[in-house]
């Protein structure tokens, strides 16, 4: 993956479903003074939110955000692609545990 392995990466590249709310992140970090930009660490953590808060989680249940949009609840909805090819290297690690 172009040499990034953290969560936050590997998770914005197997999403499944339309991103609209998380790339408009882009526009925000594009506006912003050279010295105020995000890190791209906090630039991801920020997109993984926005697509499991606002992309993923209906209007309804953003009322219990802490709840039904969390890192928890978003894992056990149909929101990412855990056949992703790029997730080999992670299995095999794990199944040499």
């Amino acid at each position: 993956m172009d040499g990034y392995g953290e969560l936050e990466s590997i998770l914005r590249n197997i999403k499944v479903n339309n991103s609209v709310h998380a790339d408009c992140l882009n526009k925000f970090q594009e506006c912003l003074p050279d010295n105020d930009k995000l890190s791209d660490k906090e630039f991801l953590k920020r997109w993984i939110y926005y697509y499991q808060v606002y992309d993923n989680c209906s209007s309804r249940d953003r009322k219990q955000i802490s709840k039904n949009c969390n890192d928890e609840a978003s894992m056990r909805k149909a929101i990412y692609d855990f056949d992703n090819h790029l997730l080999d290297d992670l299995k095999e690690f794990l199944n040499k545990l």
